[in-house]
């Protein structure tokens, strides 16, 4: 069998070599290392708050009217044209969308089915 050599230094100890330790890098080197740092990412837009979970369909006199059912975390909404539900208020519903528009600055906010 082949057997290591016995380690020649100790891996958890710093030789001293007889100079005073460095004040710090030189002026360019700092500006250098400033240079290589990756700026900070910009965050992605959180989650919507709502999710698309469920449709359902009642006749009606002009043809069906359909119910968007909504999560948000451990809630559920039923909501239909027109309704409000927390910051955004339900401006229409497809078979496999709802788009949602924000009541404070009007953007509009769509919803795939899941």
């Amino acid at each position: 069998p082949i057997v290591p050599a016995a380690p020649t230094r100790n891996l958890f100890t710093f030789a001293r070599t007889g100079r005073p330790p460095a004040a710090g890098p030189p002026a360019a080197d700092a500006r250098a290392a400033a240079a290589d740092v990756a700026p900070p990412a910009v965050a992605a837009p959180p989650a919507p708050p709502l999710t698309f979970v469920g449709l359902a369909e009642d006749p009606g006199p002009a043809g069906p009217v359909r119910t968007a059912i909504l999560s948000s975390g451990h809630d559920l909404h039923f909501a239909r044209i027109g309704d409000v539900i927390g910051a955004y208020r339900v401006s229409a519903i497809g078979l496999d969308a709802v788009e949602l528009i924000d009541t404070g600055d009007g953007s509009s906010l769509v919803l795939a089915l899941e």
